[in-house]
């Protein structure tokens, strides 16, 4: 089981599929999706927000 989460992984991961979704499917409102919770994964683990409660908010503890 995982502990901890590896932001950078993450970002690239969404980084990746919001590439493929733009590519594929460049008019959906799936892009839109993506590219609304890239930004809000940004803003939420920027340094200054990283606290021990927002690692327990994103590991569902």
């Amino acid at each position: 089981m995982y502990r901890k989460i590896n932001l950078s992984k993450v970002a690239a991961t969404l980084k990746q599929l919001k590439d493929r979704i733009e590519e594929r499917f460049p008019k959906s409102g799936l892009l839109n999706v993506c590219k609304e919770f890239t930004l809000i994964f940004s803003r939420h683990s920027a340094p200054s927000f990283r606290n021990k409660s927002a690692d327990k908010y994103l590991l569902g503890s």
